[in-house]
C-alpha cells in the first residue's frame, strides 16, 4: 500500500527505515504520524495506533507502555518524534527537528546526572550518620 505522507521528508524517512526491522506498533505509529499535521498525547496514541478503546478489553497501561517504548525506539532511529509541551507527540519534518531531539536528549541527561550526584552526596551524608549511630550505641 502506497501512503500518503504529508511532506517529502517523511516519505525519505520511511524510506529510510523500510528496511529496519519496525514491529508492528512502530511501523504503524510511524505511518499515523506520519501521514496527519495532529499532535496526540499518549493515551490518543493507544487508541489510534492500537486501536484500544474504554469497551476493549486488555490493560491500558501496559499499551500506554507499549507506545511509548516505540516511540523511544523510533528516535533512537533519529525519527523525529518530537515532544510538546511535555504532553502530545508529532513527527517534525525538518532537519532541524533531530537537533532539537537531541538536545532534549542531552537536558534529561545532565538532570539525571545532577540528581545522581545529589544522591551521592546524601548518601555519603547517611552513611556519616549511620556509623555515628551504630557508634553510640556500641558506647
Amino acid at each position: 500500500m502506497v501512503r500518503k505522507y504529508k511532506s517529502p521528508y517523511h516519505t525519505m524517512l520511511s524510506e529510510l527505515i523500510e528496511e529496519d526491522s519496525l514491529n508492528d506498533t512502530e511501523r504503524n505509529l510511524f505511518d499515523v504520524l506520519a501521514t496527519t499535521r495532529e499532535s496526540y498525547t499518549i493515551q490518543e496514541l493507544v487508541r489510534v495506533v492500537l486501536g484500544w478503546n474504554s469497551k476493549s478489553k486488555g490493560r491500558k497501561p501496559n499499551l500506554e507502555l507499549e507506545i511509548s517504548d516505540a516511540i523511544d525506539n523510533l528516535q533512537h532511529r533519529a525519527i523525529p518524534i518530537v515532544q510538546q509541551d511535555e504532553k502530545t507527540y508529532y513527527l517534525a519534518d525538518k532537519m532541524g527537528a533531530i537537533r532539537e531531539m537531541i538536545a532534549t536528549r542531552e537536558k534529561e541527561i545532565e538532570h539525571l546526572q545532577h540528581n545522581l550526584k545529589v544522591l551521592y552526596v546524601n548518601y555519603g551524608r547517611q552513611i556519616d550518620l549511620y556509623r555515628k549511630l551504630t557508634q553510640d550505641e556500641k558506647d
